[in-house]
């Protein structure tokens, strides 16, 4: 019993040694190219609609399940509204931080959900993977975004769906939490139904193969089905973004082929080498048909997510179907093909067998290849850019509240300011509502926010948790070592 407890406090150390040293990289990225000016969908989707009613007493209820372009982002703008509760200004920095722990947060819970079919002792694996995946800044839209939580959020509930809704009996506690994540995945992001349907999916599976066959396995069904539906329809439709769809099959395989590709040189060979973990191990595991209870079945899960989240982006955002914003989630299709390889090494890995180890190399190859060519210079570029950007966007802002010269604003190159209508963008900074929570590098006469100095000290100390971060995984490396010479 005391070894057990030993062994799930150095997981638990392991988590938090992981989640600081990612942090403490995602700080630097916000640190050295990240700024507090509100940019672009934040001056409609947070000043307008949500800061001013709520400032001045109007907002209801019902308005946080608003449209946001075909996104209804509840969750999205209940933490907006909680830290300007709390910190009074405005403060994106502060939203980008808080977002860097949501992304760590939905990494872990993907983990720890993965070690239920690769094992505890693979955790490690899993860990240092992870790391190399994630802390490159190839997603550096969300990062350097205060309105981008969303995408944290609809992973977090994606997760928690499969989890409750596949590993428990239907209609027990746990179950109805599962179909609680799924109701905030969807309203987290539009792609949150993608949950839905792949809770569904496993369920029929569950149903037809009779490993869980009875008058409630075929409710939960129905009542999934429901609410996919629903979520369909609750999706709006936006005449003005038909051009961002795929306007034809071969545009919308061209895309799909992208995103199944990522992050290796788009082709079909290169998205069947990505991708086969997840295509084998699905095969085995439909003609094997383990027991209901097996953590397989939820891996199962999330890989059709994965191929949802893939296949709505290359429909819906055929032409930028790698925007950076939309990394985050196939990075997270990536750890689970990873987690697929390893279920299916797993025996010949035990026996140290060349070819297992021969192919998880390989396999491993062709994934650090892919990444080293998109850390390069273009991502490098691309972060410069933004850093220039946002202190043009500083500083023409800052103008205007200071002066009030429209000028400030008007006849600017794209992106110098903020907005693409600088006479709305006027309008709203002249609101008093708005005017009174400005963060302070556009407004400087403004007080302080009450978590602005918190803010700004964790972002000039990121290196705090870099060193934190990496002396807990050298400690528990060393930890690990002395046990195995002791046995």
């Amino acid at each position: 019993m005391k070894r057990q407890e030993t062994g799930n406090s150095i997981l638990l150390l392991q988590y938090v040694a992981f989640g600081i040293l990612l942090y403490g990289f995602k700080l630097w990225v916000i640190h050295n190219y990240g700024n507090a000016t509100p940019h672009w969908d934040q001056w409609d989707g947070e000043a307008a609609n949500l800061y001013k009613p709520f400032t001045d007493g109007t907002l209801e209820f019902k308005a946080l399940f608003s449209p946001h372009n075909e996104h209804r982002i509840f969750t999205t703008r209940l933490l907006a509204l909680a830290l300007l509760k709390i910190n009074v200004l405005w403060n994106p920095l502060l939203q980008m931080i808080v977002n860097a722990v949501l992304h760590i947060t939905a990494i872990i819970l993907n983990i720890h959900l993965l070690l239920k079919v690769t094992g505890k002792k693979y955790q490690p694996l899993l860990l240092i993977f992870s790391f190399i995946l994630f802390f490159v800044p190839y997603a550096w839209e969300n990062t350097l975004g205060g309105f981008q939580s969303q995408f944290y959020f609809v992973l977090i509930f994606s997760i928690g769906t499969l989890w409750y809704t596949l590993a428990n009996e239907p209609f027990s506690k746990k179950w109805w939490i599962g179909i609680v994540c799924a109701i905030l995945a969807f309203f987290s992001l539009a792609s949150g139904v993608f949950a839905i349907s792949a809770a569904a999916i496993v369920s029929i599976i569950f149903y037809i193969t009779g490993l869980r066959k009875s008058w409630k396995q075929l409710l939960a069904i129905a009542i999934l089905l429901v609410l996919l539906v629903t979520g369909m329809l609750l999706t709006p439709v936006l005449p003005d973004h038909a051009s961002l769809k795929a306007a034809s099959v071969a545009q919308f395989y061209s895309a799909l082929v992208n995103t199944l590709s990522w992050p290796l040189v788009s082709g079909f060979s290169s998205a069947l080498i990505r991708n086969i973990p997840a295509l084998l191990f699905s095969i085995i595991l439909l003609w094997k048909r383990p027991p209901v209870n097996d953590g397989k079945w939820i891996l199962l899960g999330l890989i059709a997510w994965s191929v949802g989240q893939s296949m709505s982006i290359a429909y819906g955002r055929a032409a930028s179907s790698l925007s950076s914003r939309y990394l985050d989630l196939f990075a997270m299709c990536i750890l689970i093909n990873f987690a697929c390889l390893i279920s299916l090494l797993k025996d010949q890995l035990e026996k140290r067998n060349g070819l297992a180890y021969a192919g998880l190399i390989g396999w491993l190859a062709f994934f650090f290849i892919g990444l080293k060519l998109i850390n390069n210079d273009t991502l490098s570029g691309a972060l410069n850019a933004k850093h220039a950007q946002g202190l043009e966007q500083e500083k023409n802002v800052r103008n205007f509240v200071t002066t009030g010269n429209p000028s400030s604003l008007k006849h600017k190159l794209p992106y110098d300011i903020p907005y693409p209508d600088p006479e709305r963008l006027g309008m709203i900074l002249n609101w008093p509502e708005i005017r009174n929570i400005l963060p302070t590098n556009i407004r400087p006469d403004a007080p302080a926010g009450r978590l602005d100095a918190f803010t700004n000290w964790i972002l000039a100390h990121y290196y705090l948790f870099m060193i934190t971060g990496l002396a807990g995984t050298l400690f528990i490396t060393v930890y690990h070592v002395r046990n195995l010479k002791r046995q």
